[in-house]
């Protein structure tokens, strides 16, 4: 299990976001899901941090598009920072996807719609039946 500093770090070919005011409301906007999966769920604190690409530094394979990670079964989740200023519509299904790497180690599948590893556009209602299944 990872500590709570690991869950700080962002990953290789990403950084943390200095902590500012726009920062803090592009956090907040996920924080506020978490809320929502805290009221649903009984699932243990997650830290939430929003990160940037960095642009020509390596990343592990296959991650130079990912717009969002967490620690599979780490209680941490990072978003993209051009992510998390999107709409709750674009958002919930991203980050309740990261929900459920995070606290139950959920691999990505290409038969789900929330655990697929290209986040499609869902309705709120798709997107609470699917958590059900993986966090009840």
């Amino acid at each position: 299990m990872r500590s709570y500093t690991q869950g700080k770090r962002a990953t290789k070919g990403y950084k943390n976001r200095d902590m500012n005011d726009e920062t803090y409301k592009l956090r907040r906007a996920v924080i506020d899901i978490m809320y929502e999966f805290k009221d649903r769920y009984s699932i243990p604190r997650q830290t939430v941090r929003i990160v940037d690409r960095v642009h020509g530094t390596e990343t592990h394979d296959g991650w130079h598009n990912v717009i969002g990670y967490a620690g599979m079964g780490g209680n941490y989740v990072h978003i993209l920072s051009s992510w998390a200023g999107k709409s709750r519509r674009k958002l919930l299904p991203l980050v309740a996807h990261e929900v459920c790497h995070s606290v139950k180690a959920i691999e990505h599948d290409d038969n789900c719609l929330l655990m697929s590893p290209i986040i499609v556009d869902m309705t709120e209602e798709q997107v609470w039946k699917h958590c059900d299944k993986y966090l009840k």
